[in-house]
């Protein structure tokens, strides 16, 4: 420390032993009761979280979606969603993918009706990461009607009618030729190369840029 004015320096040991001897104020008290456990508890759960990375786990998952009336729907708890044309024609969906989690295995619930299916997963620990990672596979002029709780989700050269609400994430659609609806809660919505007659597109929050190379018929932002 400086020199005092009109006295010696104050030498470092002096000076703890000043704040040593501070009062224990009933403002200390409570900053003590708060703090220590507040600390404490912000270092159990980095540990935790530390722990629950190193421990993460993989399953993969292979569903078959039967389509009702040339239509599906399918509904994911969270994670990343790729939509695809399927190869050949038919008369079911499929969702691949990975579910990913940490230290304990999710139980995975799947519900699946004609034209219909959710997908769940139990996630355990509250720490890490937990979700699905999908890739749903449509049949030529199918519609299909997306809904995630979180992640990205895009829609690659769909021909039929394509509905995406995601809670969270970017959505994005190039080269769609079916009629598109894009509602995420949050993030940007990115569209190119789109022939769609009917287009309508809304966001909480984000960007949005729609690139047509047909005139449409009607746009709704």
């Amino acid at each position: 420390p400086p020199p005092r004015a009109g006295g010696p320096a104050l030498p470092r040991d002096g000076l703890i032993a000043v704040i040593g001897t501070l009062p224990l104020t009933t403002g200390r008290r409570a900053a003590l009761a708060i703090g220590v456990p507040l600390c404490l508890l912000m270092i159990a759960n980095t540990g935790l979280d530390l722990v629950a990375n190193v421990g993460r786990g993989q399953i993969p998952v292979n569903y078959s979606i039967p389509v009702s009336a040339g239509r599906v729907s399918v509904t994911a708890g969270g994670g990343d969603v790729l939509i695809q044309q399927a190869a050949g024609p038919g008369t079911q969906a499929r969702l691949t993918g990975t579910a990913y989690y940490s230290l304990v295995r999710p139980h995975i619930t799947e519900h699946t009706t004609a034209g219909a299916a959710s997908f769940a997963l139990g996630c355990v620990v509250p720490v890490g990461s937990c979700g699905l990672d999908a890739t749903v596979s449509v049949p030529d002029r199918t519609a299909l009607s997306v809904s995630t709780g979180g992640g990205d989700v895009t829609a690659v050269g769909i021909a039929g009618a394509v509905t995406v609400s995601t809670g969270g994430g970017d959505v994005s659609a190039p080269g769609v030729s079916g009629d598109l609806s894009l509602t995420p809660d949050g993030g940007d919505i990115h569209a190119t190369a789109v022939t769609a007659p009917q287009v309508a597109a809304s966001s909480g929050g984000g960007d949005i840029e729609i690139d047509f190379t047909q005139v449409p018929q009607n746009v709704r932002i």
